[in-house]
């Protein structure tokens, strides 16, 4: 987990990988959901996302 955290660029699948880890080993409260917590690693880590729309 902890070398995702390093790269210069994180994705959506890093995220999901990071969340699936500290979901496994932490005991967060009830109210949050998986997509609480991706939201939580997407925030702190300055992460944005992008639409690509096909013409």
């Amino acid at each position: 987990m902890l070398n995702k955290c390093r790269k210069p660029n994180i994705t959506t699948e890093d995220i999901i990988e990071i969340a699936k880890d500290i979901h496994i080993y932490s005991h967060l409260p009830e109210s949050m959901d998986f997509t609480d917590l991706c939201s939580e690693i997407a925030e702190i880590s300055y992460a944005f996302f992008e639409r690509i729309t096909m013409d």
